[in-house]
């Protein structure tokens, strides 16, 4: 396992929400440890297993998924 950094671009600006306990909860719902936020930016650093690229897609599909049941 590997501590990690996502830098997550355009996150609460422009009507785009995406509240950083949302954004914790969603990471510890895909087994991630550690996780943290700073401020409303989006960023993130946590610990998760495997290689960046597919934390990266886990990531954006995890978030995707989250934003269509919020449009709901």
């Amino acid at each position: 396992m590997g501590r990690m950094v996502a830098l997550l671009r355009a996150v609460n600006v422009g009507g785009r929400k995406l509240p950083m306990a949302e954004l914790r909860a969603l990471c510890a719902d895909l087994g991630w440890s550690d996780v943290a936020t700073y401020i409303q930016s989006g960023n993130l650093v946590f610990t998760a297993p495997g290689r960046a690229e597919g934390i990266e897609a886990e990531l954006e599909t995890a978030i995707g998924n989250a934003s269509a049941s919020m449009c709901r």
